[in-house]
């Protein structure tokens, strides 16, 4: 990315993404919710570099041992759930859940 750059495009988006589901993935863990809504991105990349966080790790935990929880909500728009709710996590629904909402 320009050091420049002002502007995060998708495919910047789309691996920085990878990159946290990878990073999950070599220990086994799993997010759970990776919606846009848990996911802060520094605004100014004038700055510094991409600055991504994941935030709100209630779901998460070692893959296929933590729960999705039974009242999930299947009515956000724009969002495909992966599992059942009160289902496991499973390797693979944190990207299967990213792929729901992002595009590109």
């Amino acid at each position: 990315m320009n050091a420049s750059s002002t502007v995060l495009s998708r495919a910047e988006l789309r691996k920085a993404l990878e990159d946290i589901v990878s990073a999950l993935k070599s220990k086994n863990y799993v997010h759970g919710d990776l919606r846009p809504n848990n996911i802060m991105i520094r605004k100014d990349l004038s700055k510094q570099p991409l600055g991504l966080m994941v935030v709100d790790f209630d779901w998460a935990g070692e893959a296929s041992k933590v729960y999705y929880p039974p009242g999930r909500n299947p009515e956000i728009k724009g969002i495909k759930w992966p599992g059942k709710a009160g289902g496991k996590i499973e390797d693979g629904h944190d990207w299967e859940l990213i792929t729901s909402w992002l595009r590109c």
